[in-house]
């Protein structure tokens, strides 16, 4: 065929008798200006030595993708043994934790970066976990000791009523202590279901505009003719407004005023002030009285707590007026603050935020 055209070249696999692989390659060459007349070239290469070659890579690559599964999966069981083995001391740490164990921390050891915030979350968790039960556990011993006295009194009038005859003005003697000390247990009810409906998350409240100094000069009219028989002067200065419940405002300013009536000696003097404070209101009550020994101080909110000397001189308290007003704080977002020195009077203050 003249004029040259394009060869046909064919290449594939054989395998000779004796085994040895070869590639053939045969290629036909037409004629043209190299070569006068049409051929057929053909030649053969073994590729023994190139197969060995692959087959040892394969084998190679095979025993080092095992080998790497193995190491990898060794390795990822190590890092996950060891990557979780906080949250087994977390585990273990929890299942420690009793009532009477409460103390226990786990921040004792060394955390991952991931693992310090749930460390510190789970602390935090215990640490308030904690301190309510100690308050409860506190709380429960008081109420228990506020209960029996009245409770005592009331069985100790009845039994010595019921020891003999008596007269009808004994028995009604009996009768109206009776009824005193009913009437203390049940405003200590009272007060304690306002302190756990204030402390729920649904409590309720309705604050509105007041003006401040009209509401602390009906608190003190409402208690003038007990400062009058006392001896205890009563006064009021400034005026601010206040966004308050008006009901919840007048309770809390009432327990304030009458707390320092008791603690006030005749001749002394009680003075109620309100003034604005940035965008709140600040309300004091500030008296000349006895005062608060510092030791006391940080548990005058506490609800039953009272010292000795307190209980000694007014035995009918209960150690709630305090509390409920830190409730009443509580529920309009502000906040209650005392400072006092023995012999030299108590300052109480009263934060109320701005209307929201």
């Amino acid at each position: 065929e003249k004029g040259g055209g394009p060869s046909t070249e064919t290449t594939r696999e054989w395998t000779s008798s004796d085994g040895k692989p070869y590639i053939l390659f045969a290629a036909r060459v037409p004629e043209g200006r190299h070569a006068r007349h049409a051929g057929m070239v053909q030649a053969a290469l073994e590729i023994s030595h190139e197969q060995a070659l692959l087959r040892d890579y394969r084998r190679k690559m095979g025993f080092t993708l095992l080998f790497g599964i193995l190491i990898s999966a060794g390795a990822g069981a190590w890092v996950a043994r060891h990557g979780l083995r906080p949250l087994a001391q977390i585990t273990e740490t929890a299942q420690r934790i009793t009532q009477d164990t409460l103390h226990e921390r786990v921040r004792g050891a060394r955390w991952p970066r991931e693992l310090e915030k749930l460390a510190r979350v789970f602390d935090g968790m215990l640490e308030r976990l904690e301190r309510s039960f100690d308050r409860l556990t506190q709380f429960s011993a008081d109420l228990a000791h506020e209960l029996r006295t009245p409770i005592n009194n009331l069985m100790g009038e009845a039994e010595v009523a019921l020891s003999r005859a008596r007269t009808a003005e004994e028995y009604r003697q009996v009768i109206e202590s009776s009824l005193e000390e009913c009437g203390r247990l049940g405003r200590m009810i009272e007060s304690l279901l306002f302190i756990a409906r204030a402390e729920g998350d649904g409590a309720v409240i309705a604050p509105r505009p007041l003006d401040g100094r009209a509401e602390i000069e009906a608190v003190r009219d409402f208690y003038d003719a007990v400062g009058e028989e006392s001896g205890i002067r009563m006064s009021c200065h400034g005026a601010a407004p206040v966004h308050a419940d008006p009901m919840l405002f007048r309770r809390a300013l009432s327990n304030l005023v009458s707390n320092a009536l008791r603690h006030t000696p005749r001749g002394g003097s009680i003075e109620m002030s309100v003034q604005s404070r940035g965008q709140g209101t600040r309300v004091t009550v500030s008296d000349t009285g006895t005062g608060i020994p510092p030791e006391h101080l940080p548990r005058v909110f506490d609800r039953f707590y009272r010292s000795e000397s307190d209980r000694a001189r007014y035995p009918v308290g209960a150690g709630l007026g305090l509390a409920i007003v830190k409730s009443i704080m509580g529920l309009h977002g502000g906040t209650v603050g005392v400072e006092s020195r023995p012999g030299s009077g108590t300052v109480v203050t009263l934060d109320f935020p701005p209307a929201s």
